[in-house]
């Protein structure tokens, strides 16, 4: 290209391949159940621990409710809201069934 010299047209198809080794199958499956023995529970151990930790810190930080048992006094937001001056519930009411939060 631009400002370089050219390759050589030299003939690689007779150059051995020094990043791959000659392996059995043997010595292949024997790799394949050190990593699924030792390296795929290590990895399954931090993503449980870091899922646990991420999952304690929403719980700190958000407020989740369990079931609303029938008969409990509830606010229904208003959803078609149009203006500013509309107000943000409008019904106050008993709830009927058991509702998931």
């Amino acid at each position: 290209m631009f400002a370089r010299r050219p390759n050589e047209n030299k003939d690689y198809n007779n150059v051995l391949d020094k990043t791959k080794s000659p392996e059995t199958m043997k010595q292949l499956e024997t790799r394949i159940n050190e990593f699924n023995d030792t390296v795929l529970p290590a990895i399954r151990e931090k993503i449980k621990t870091s899922q646990a930790a991420s999952r304690d810190k929403f719980n700190q930080t958000h407020r989740i409710l369990s079931d609303i048992p029938t008969g409990s006094q509830v606010t229904l937001k208003n959803v078609n809201r149009v203006a500013k001056s509309d107000p943000l519930c409008c019904i106050h009411t008993t709830s009927k069934v058991n509702i998931h939060g």
